[in-house]
């Protein structure tokens, strides 16, 4: 017996939820417009920072505390080792394809979840649905890579797109289904603003240290377009959707809310398309729309559950 709150969802929520999904869809042209100025690793360590400081104050303005004991320290350490590999995967990925690509990869997420979820997580099988679902949204990223091999070649966008970038953001939304299961655990032992706030720390100080080996020679120049993408990744995505996505499940299953997420990869291409000037392709929008009903059928067989 599930002991998540279940109360209907309704059309504020249904809004809300939705409103979450499309902001999402905008982070990888925001990551895109960060990195024409600062580094990838760097550009994860500065979006990294303003979120964990927000975070931090919400905490503290609420009256709670982010202090953690040796035991709770342990199954939050791993958390943030895999946070780092994956935020640090996608800005690294980000450099090396277009907003469209990145944001209908990354937003594959919710298969990679429920995939590692049946081998990881007791009870937490693929039904027959799930199963389709998976299917279908696997075909739909297939359509995508095969769209990055082909524009890879000749095309005149601004943001150049490459199957080796498409592959490794691709990466980074599977570690998000690693992360998702265990994140899971942890919160059997940790509050989740004392997983995400040490999580983030430690995240962070990787990020940056990372930059100071690799990028140390590259410049970081705070144009207006790279402040703005900084501002929407910090507050935007990393804080207030998270603000709302947190107020939603105090109220709703999470198979109630997660369903809206089919949004966010159909957003973000078109997102690209319009403030980078992203080429729309058949075999990019064909995909896209299969993963979004992957995500739709996954999500769905959850809620049936």
């Amino acid at each position: 017996m599930s002991h998540e709150s279940s109360q209907p969802i309704t059309l504020t929520a249904a809004g809300l939820a939705t409103l979450c999904a499309v902001l999402w869809g905008g982070l990888a042209v925001a990551v895109r417009f960060t990195q024409d100025g600062i580094p990838p690793l760097a550009t994860a360590g500065l979006r990294f920072s303003i979120a964990t400081a927000l975070l931090a104050a919400t905490v503290g303005w609420q009256g709670g505390s982010l202090a953690i004991g040796r035991r709770q320290l342990a199954a939050v350490l791993p958390v943030g080792l895999v946070l780092f590999f994956q935020i640090g995967s996608f800005h690294f990925g980000m450099a090396r394809t277009n907003s469209a690509h990145g944001s209908v990869l990354i937003g594959s997420y919710p298969v990679f979840v429920a995939l590692v979820a049946h081998f990881a997580m007791h009870g937490d099988r693929l039904s027959p649905l799930k199963l389709l679902g998976l299917m279908v949204a696997f075909v739909g990223l297939l359509m995508v890579l095969a769209a990055g091999a082909t524009t890879s070649s000749g095309s005149s966008a601004a943001d150049a797109v490459s199957l080796g970038g498409d592959a490794i953001i691709l990466g980074s939304s599977f570690l998000i289904g690693v992360n998702t299961v265990m994140s899971k655990r942890a919160l059997t032992v940790v509050g989740v603003p004392q997983l995400l706030f040490w999580s983030n720390l430690l995240a962070t100080g990787l990020f940056f240290l990372s930059s100071f080996l690799i990028e140390a020679r590259r410049p970081w120049r705070f144009t207006p377009d790279a402040l703005g993408g900084l501002a929407y990744q910090g507050i935007v995505v990393a804080w207030l959707c998270f603000l709302i996505w947190t107020a939603l499940l105090g109220r709703h299953r999470a198979s109630q809310v997660a369903v809206f997420g089919f949004a966010q990869p159909l957003c973000g291409m078109l997102f690209g398309a319009w403030l980078r000037g992203d080429p729309l392709t058949a075999e990019l929008g064909l995909g896209a729309l299969a993963v979004a009903a992957g995500i739709v059928l996954v999500t769905r067989a959850d809620r049936e559950a």
